[in-house]
């Protein structure tokens, strides 16, 4: 890992069995997420949030090893609610991660990386955000 400089996560879904009341109400139904995923038994397997809540994830050799990880996630994602960011956050935090993150106030699932870079120039002052504007460095 150590030619990685940083982790760039992006509206990921990373509790899914946390998600899974929500996926359904979105019309993805336990029995295709189940199919999609291979079961319901590796939901947790694969859930982010879970797997660093672990002995193993939370390895002090491991953490060390980890570049920093920065998170982005609009308030407005129907998708993948910020909730599930902020939550994923917190393990990290609590597991001794480096980590950041950035919430778009209004923004949805795909707003900060697709609809807002494609229409920069259409909005004053448009264009991706500087490393200042997400982090507040001078």
């Amino acid at each position: 890992m150590r030619h990685i400089k940083s982790l760039l996560l992006i509206s990921g879904p990373y509790d899914l069995v946390k998600l899974i009341p929500h996926f359904d109400r979105r019309g993805l139904h336990l029995p295709l997420l189940e199919a999609i995923m291979g079961g319901r038994d590796v939901l947790p397997t694969v859930s982010p949030t879970m797997l660093v809540k672990t002995k193993e994830f939370q390895a002090p050799d491991l953490v060390r090893r980890v570049p920093p990880i920065f998170l982005f996630h609009g308030t407005a994602d129907l998708s993948v609610p910020c909730h599930i960011a902020e939550e994923f956050y917190d393990a990290l935090k609590a597991a001794g991660y480096r980590v950041q993150m950035k919430l778009y106030e209004g923004k949805s699932h795909t707003d900060p990386i697709i609809e807002d870079l494609l229409y920069a120039d259409e909005v004053e002052g448009g264009g991706p955000p500087s490393e200042a504007e997400c982090w507040g460095v001078p």
